[in-house]
């Protein structure tokens, strides 16, 4: 995480698609934003479990993006 934010320039975005799948893969949502370098702003989580269009069929698997954005 760190490293892509160090390739943002001030003010620019980052976008982190994840999830935590039944299989108990992944990360909790909470868990990546806990470790997010401080100088990144704004933080959202947007969920993605709810977008059956986007996996096809119906999941109840925890899927997210997570956007922030590097303070100017």
């Amino acid at each position: 995480l760190r490293r892509w934010t160090a390739l943002l320039e001030p003010g620019g975005r980052l976008l982190l698609i994840e999830g935590y799948w039944h299989t108990g893969g992944g990360l909790h949502a909470e868990e990546v934003t806990a470790v997010l370098p401080s100088t990144l702003t704004d933080i959202a989580i947007h969920n993605l479990s709810q977008q059956p269009l986007y996996w096809g069929k119906d999941v109840q698997d925890e899927r997210y993006a997570i956007t922030c954005i590097l303070e100017k």
